[in-house]
């Protein structure tokens, strides 16, 4: 990359940086996520049965790059805490809201199918 086009990627970089949520734009993300190791929150959420077990929460994915149940989580966003990012999470793929407790782990994925993705598996308490 030369000089000119360096300078050009840093002023999308820093236009990017000061969108007001913090999103990346879609037309890009594909190439973003190539290029840059994202933070994900993964949510881990006990609940008790009636019977006395636990369970944890789980979320449906049906998409071109997964199928199956999974842990809900999504992108912790540039301008979140680690805490606002698990309870929007849990908000918008569960509808249920959540204490952040603690990070159990980090996990960086290097063999996601679009990209490396750092994921920040957390306990929550619902």
């Amino acid at each position: 990359m030369n000089s000119e086009r360096a300078q050009l990627l840093a002023e999308l970089l820093d236009e990017m940086a000061c969108e007001p949520e913090g999103y990346f734009p879609e037309e890009a993300f594909a190439s973003i996520q190539r290029a840059f190791a994202i933070p994900y929150v993964d949510l881990i959420i006990p609940q008790m049965r009636l019977d006395g077990t636990a369970e944890i929460l789980l979320t449906w994915r049906q998409d071109k790059h997964f199928t199956g149940w999974h842990l809900p989580g999504g992108i912790w966003r540039v301008k979140d805490s680690r805490e606002a990012a698990c309870e929007k999470v849990a908000q918008r793929e569960l509808g249920v809201g959540v204490t952040f407790t603690q990070e159990i782990m980090t996990d960086k994925w290097d063999d996601h199918p679009y990209g490396h993705p750092i994921a920040h598996i957390s306990l929550l308490c619902p």
